[in-house]
C-alpha cells in the first residue's frame, strides 16, 4: 500500500531567530553579544596577573567562567542562524560577510577559554578544592577537570592568541571557501514528465 505525504518546502523559516539578518533585533542582539565578549576578553585577561592566594582569584575566575559558558550559548545562537542562512543562499555576499565577522568573535571567545585555562595550570589541591567549593561553578566539575587537563598543553597566552587569530584567516577561511564554492555546484536533471532543472548538488544524494 502507498503512503502519500503533502510536499515539504525547500527552505525554512528562521524568524524564531531573528525577522531577518539585517533587522535590528539582529544588529542589537550582535552589538550586545561584541560589547559582553570584549569586556569578559578584558576581565578575563587580568586573571593571569592575579595570585591564587589573592581573596578575589577564586571568585573572578568563578565570573569569568559563568561569562564565558553564557557568551558560548550566544554564539552558538547566532552561528547556527547565519549558517543556516548560508545554506540556504549561498550566493548571498551579506551572509558570507557575517559569517566572516563572526569568525572574527569566535577568536575573542577561545582566547577567554585560553586565559581560564591557564589560570588553572599551577593550582595545588587545596586550591581546586575551593575552586570547585564557588557557588557560581555548582554542577561544572566535569567541566573544570577537562580545563584541568587542557591547562598541561596551552601554549603562552600571547602564542594561543596568535593561533585563534590565525585561524580566522587560515583554517576557517579555507571551510568556508569551501562551502561557498561546494554550494554553487549544481547539475541538470531531466524528471520523467521531461521538466528539466538545475538541481543543487547537495540534494543529488537524497534524489538518487
Amino acid at each position: 500500500f502507498a503512503m502519500s505525504s503533502p510536499a515539504l518546502p525547500l527552505t525554512w523559516s528562521l524568524t524564531s531567530y531573528f525577522p531577518a539578518c539585517d533587522s535590528p533585533e539582529y544588529r542589537t542582539y550582535k552589538a550586545t553579544y561584541r560589547s559582553d565578549l570584549q569586556q569578559t576578553l578584558q576581565r578575563t585577561t587580568q586573571l593571569g596577573q592575579n595570585t591564587h592566594t589573592s581573596e578575589t582569584f577564586f571568585s573572578d575566575w568563578a565570573q569569568g567562567f559563568s561569562a564565558w559558558e553564557d557568551l558560548t550559548s550566544r554564539s552558538s545562537h547566532l552561528s547556527s542562524y547565519i549558517g543556516c542562512l548560508s545554506a540556504a543562499d549561498t550566493t548571498s555576499e551579506l551572509y558570507q560577510a557575517e559569517d566572516a565577522a563572526l569568525s572574527l568573535l569566535e577568536a575573542d571567545l577561545t582566547k577567554i577559554k585560553t586565559h581560564l585555562v591557564l589560570a588553572l595550570r599551577s593550582l595545588d589541591p587545596a586550591q581546586w578544592d575551593r575552586l570547585l567549593n564557588e557557588a557560581r561553578l555548582e554542577g561544572a566539575e566535569h567541566t573544570l577537570r577537562r580545563f584541568q587537563a587542557e591547562a598541561k598543553f596551552q601554549m603562552s597566552a600571547d602564542q594561543e592568541a596568535l593561533a585563534a587569530d590565525l585561524g580566522v584567516d587560515g583554517f576557517k577561511a579555507w571551510g568556508q571557501l569551501y562551502d561557498t564554492v561546494s554550494g554553487k555546484l549544481s547539475f541538470p536533471l531531466t524528471f520523467p514528465d521531461g521538466r528539466h532543472e538545475q538541481i543543487p548538488m547537495a540534494q543529488r544524494n537524497g534524489l538518487l
